[in-house]
């Protein structure tokens, strides 16, 4: 698998002597929505809907049996 992403340049360095790069992976990736939550088909169908979904239901079963 290869995943690819467009890291900008203030996220990256290069050591001068080896031509290694490194990467600020924090500075790198910034989620545009970050949390927020759609009331819409398409967020309902997407990766961060599923996810909400499970953290919505995994607070209703564990507040109810007194977690």
């Amino acid at each position: 698998m290869l995943a690819i992403y467009d890291v900008p340049e203030h996220a990256t360095t290069v050591d001068a002597e080896t031509g290694a790069i490194e990467w600020n992976g924090d500075s790198a990736l910034q989620d545009p929505i970050a949390r927020e939550v759609f009331d819409t088909p398409e967020f309902t169908a997407s990766a961060a809907g599923a996810e909400h979904e499970t953290e919505r239901i995994l607070q209703k079963y564990a507040s109810a049996d007194g977690r």
